[in-house]
């Protein structure tokens, strides 16, 4: 039975909200997304961009990626695209097409290579594509360019796949693929496989069957209802894909309205979200409240009470009603910002207004 493997946007090295380790987590989610794969003895392992989290990896995060490939490549075919989170500088350069030079079961896509051809159960396929490519207009041009090459190729595949790391229009904003340049392309082509966006799901919208890939690992609240894993294709069949789910880190957004409460009160709220949210470890609280009292009084370094996350987050938006504010001046300066205490009510908070006259003083521009 032949089987490809698609595997996207797994951003090793990303340290989110500053936390080491969340590094791990990435990591994890990688390997285990890799094993499980490769425990379907695939022909093909298909990486869709962004294995990175940054143009130029720290060496932890190369030795990895590197190493994990060439022990795959003694065992199956490899594509790797390059994703935007890849791209470095001015020269539009990556790391990626070095891979190819590590083992000949590796290839990458790229505008100098958007062409490789594989045999796979006696079947020659053909997967194409390019980089990440910054703007509608180059990402569509490069399409274009790339799919009319197609009928000239000296060889001719029985199958043929579109792997991009672009984003399509409807699916996320701004967008490099419009929806028609996707249906004129995909005409051409038997799969279409997108990293870049993290969801997994079907682009409804081509002319073949074509997919988001997803990612193994959440990268921001956004993302917390998300499944994470990669998918699966058996005996060419692009219709019935197999999504195989990664355990990613248990991540919850949790956003309220508490209405009309004092800084005590709020707090106290905060404290019941957070215990009674203890089975995940990425939490993000996010209130708004009319504020009875002092909103500094409100407690915000909950991190330090509640260890055992790996991230907590707390952010409270005060209402101010209908208020108002209105300064005379439309240039800041050390007497506006006084102005804007004594409007505010915060005349008294002598301490706080010195503070922001300090830091605009030290600062500014």
């Amino acid at each position: 039975m032949s089987v490809i493997c698609c595997i996207s946007d797994c951003h090793i090295g990303y340290m989110h909200r500053l936390k080491k380790e969340r590094l791990e987590d990435y990591e994890k989610a990688f390997s285990e997304a890799v094993a499980k794969a490769m425990d379907y003895s695939p022909e093909l392992l298909i990486f869709g961009g962004d294995l990175f989290h940054h143009t130029r990896p720290d060496p932890r995060s190369m030795k990895l990626i590197i190493n994990t490939l060439m022990t795959a490549a003694g065992k199956t075919k490899i594509v790797v695209a390059i994703g935007n989170h890849e791209l470095d500088g001015h020269l539009k350069t990556a790391y990626q097409p070095l891979f190819s030079e590590f083992h000949e079961n590796i290839h990458v896509l790229s505008t100098e290579n958007p062409h490789i051809m594989l045999e796979l159960s006696g079947k020659k396929i053909g997967i194409h594509g390019f980089q990440y490519l910054r703007g509608k207009e180059a990402a569509e041009a490069e399409l274009k360019k790339v799919t009319a090459e197609l009928p000239g190729m000296e060889e001719k595949p029985e199958k043929n796949i579109l792997c991009l790391h672009q984003a399509v229009e409807g699916y996320l904003a701004p967008y490099e693929i419009s929806l028609r340049a996707l249906k004129d392309a995909s005409a051409k082509y038997d799969l279409v496989l997108t990293g870049h966006v993290h969801k997994y799901q079907k682009i409804k919208e081509a002319s073949c069957p074509a997919y988001y890939m997803g990612a193994t690992e959440r990268t921001s609240f956004n993302e917390s209802e998300n499944v994470t894993g990669f998918l699966v294709f058996k005996d060419l069949d692009f219709k019935n894909p197999v999504f195989v789910e990664t355990n990613a880190v248990p991540m919850r957004r949790i956003k309220e309205d508490v209405g009309k409460k004092t800084p005590a009160e709020i707090n106290e709220h905060i404290k019941k979200l957070i215990e009674a949210n203890n089975d995940v470890r990425c939490l993000q609280i996010s209130l708004e409240a009319d504020v009875s009292g002092d909103s500094f009084d409100i407690k915000y370094d909950w991190e330090k009470e509640y260890p055992q996350y790996a991230i907590l987050g707390v952010s409270i938006l005060p209402k101010i009603g209908n208020e108002v504010i209105k300064i005379e001046k439309a240039q800041i300066d050390p007497k506006v910002i006084e102005e804007y205490f004594e409007k505010k009510g915060m005349g008294a908070r002598k301490d706080l207004r010195d503070a922001c006259v300090k830091f605009y003083e030290k600062y500014s521009g």
